[in-house]
């Protein structure tokens, strides 16, 4: 799917670029009933909120060891994980380069349930927590661009690390699991950056509207072409529900 990513400054809205993003959904919980036992752990199990009907990976009851989660990745250059969790003290996540080279999230700050340290090999970074939710449910996202790592917990940024150049990590594990709803991982991300309209609208029907509905109409968006050219499209898109990135309407797309 083609997203366009888009941020708000002060009442101006600003269209700075695309990207296309692949993601894999690790956990799949799509696909499992409450109860089920799926095979990429060991001493887990799929359980699902009374309320919410939202379902989520859980330590099994009986269980002896740890709850573990493993998974074959193939992560290199620039990627990122989403990861949404309540975890508990000394709860870890791994990716795996080598017996030698690991990169390390660590839950075992003094709330107990949120991420406090991050490391690579020997390097490591103690992260400041100020957008942690706590003991509550948390989305961390840890992305790495130019081989430099990044943990963002509810959007709020935590803390960076530099890793070794041109690795492939091949494993990812995550152990002594509470609860975990979601876990992601997805090819190039990009940093939000600020972009400034280059040209100014020519006339009224040129200007980009945004409603409370979500939804964006830009009738003037030149686009240049494999010959040296440009052609000027009037293109729908869509915000997706508490982010500002938006969903082009392919539909909508037409050459003015």
């Amino acid at each position: 799917m083609r997203r366009f990513k888009c941020w708000f400054i002060s009442t101006v809205f600003l269209l700075c670029g695309t990207t296309a993003i692949a993601q894999t959904d690790l956990l799949n919980l799509d696909s499992y009933q409450e109860g089920d036992v799926p095979s990429y752990g060991e001493d887990i199990v799929v359980q699902q909120d009374g309320k919410t009907g939202i379902k989520y990976i859980s330590q099994q009851t009986d269980a002896i060891d740890t709850a573990t989660i493993k998974f074959p990745v193939s992560l290199s250059g620039d990627f990122e994980l989403f990861i949404e969790t309540k975890a508990t003290r000394n709860t870890k996540l791994f990716l795996i380069n080598s017996d030698e080279y690991k990169i390390t999230l660590q839950w075992d700050g003094g709330w107990g349930t949120t991420l406090s340290g991050l490391s690579a090999g020997e390097d490591s970074t103690g992260l400041n927590q100020s957008g942690a939710a706590k003991n509550g449910i948390n989305k961390i996202r840890f992305s790495v661009v130019n081989n430099v790592a990044k943990v963002y917990m509810n959007d709020v940024f935590d803390g960076k690390l530099t890793l070794k150049q041109d690795l492939v990590y091949a494993s990812l594990i995550m152990q002594n699991i509470s609860k975990i709803y979601a876990l992601t991982t997805s090819g190039s991300p990009t940093e939000p950056s600020y972009c400034t309209p280059t040209e100014e609208p020519t006339s009224d029907d040129c200007m980009a509207t945004y409603s409370l509905d979500g939804k964006v109409h830009i009738p003037c968006i030149s686009v240049p072409d494999a010959f040296g050219g440009t052609t000027v499209y009037d293109v729908k898109m869509q915000q997706q529900v508490g982010t500002f990135t938006f969903d082009l309407e392919l539909g909508s797309v037409k050459p003015r």
